[in-house]
């Protein structure tokens, strides 16, 4: 069973993966998220078996069965780090459970995970997002922040608490905002401070995931700058880091504060 869950959960990743990179593609273009799929060239409408995520993509081989033009490989990427991404999620969530129904599907831990796959989804979406377009899409900002405030709350956090890590948050990014004159980071990402308040109302949490995504947006950086594919002057996607340290932090940011702390 477990392993059966797991392949669920895969699927179910890749499936929600597969959505979101077409809906980020979508409101680039301000087209509305729900026609049927269709290919970016020959505008052909896809077929259910091509809409498969990941299957899809391998069994036509990368190309539109019709005008056989190249189909955008971000999409299958996408689709198998969503995959793992909640198959890891599944993993480390319930590697404790025994998997009895009685057992991990009780109301208040299903809660809590579905919870946790919601906000990695908001990620996965800043990150494709912000990844191709270098822009953060502020209504999804926006509308994840409200959502996840009231969550918190549920939660039994105290209303005040998520509210002045928001203000923490986005302070930071606003203060190098306001040092840089818009040079060193975009407006947006203000925006996304604020959102990482909500997620991780904890400040340590917060610290944590903030520095995550500085070190591996730096890593990235100078690599790229080695490898000649980028300037020192080059702008970086700042928001597709945050996403992905704020994906490290939910996963594994307990894990990593207690390493931290215990090194010390």
């Amino acid at each position: 069973m477990y392993y059966l869950l797991g392949f669920y959960f895969f699927l179910l990743g890749a499936i929600f993966a597969s959505f979101f990179s077409c809906l980020a593609w979508r409101l680039s273009r301000e087209e509305s998220a729900w026609p049927s799929s269709r290919c970016d060239h020959c505008q052909r409408l896809l077929k259910w078996f091509e809409n498969v995520p990941v299957l899809g993509y391998l069994l036509l081989g990368g190309r539109c069965s019709s005008c056989h033009q190249k189909i955008n490989w971000q999409y299958f990427v996408a689709e198998i780090f969503g995959g793992f991404l909640f198959l890891l999620a599944f993993i480390l969530f319930f590697k404790n459970s025994s998997f009895f129904l009685t057992d991990w599907l009780l109301a208040d831990n299903l809660f809590k995970f579905l919870v946790q796959l919601f906000t990695l989804l908001i990620l996965f979406f800043v990150m494709i997002y912000d990844g191709r377009y270098y822009l953060v899409s502020l209504p999804m900002v926006f509308s994840a922040s409200v959502v996840l405030y009231f969550i918190n709350l549920f939660f039994g956090i105290q209303w005040f608490v998520p509210l002045i890590a928001a203000i923490i948050g986005g302070g930071f990014f606003w203060l190098q905002y306001l040092l840089t004159r818009g040079k060193g980071i975009g407006e947006g990402d203000i925006y996304l401070g604020i959102l990482f308040g909500f997620i991780f109302p904890n400040y340590l949490n917060l610290l944590t995931a903030i520095i995550i995504s500085y070190f591996i947006g730096a890593i990235v950086g100078l690599t790229l700058i080695v490898l000649r594919k980028k300037k020192l002057s080059s702008a970086l996607p700042l928001g597709f880091f945050l996403a992905l340290g704020g994906m490290i932090t939910i996963l594994f940011g307990n894990q990593l504060i207690n390493w931290y702390f215990g090194w010390l």
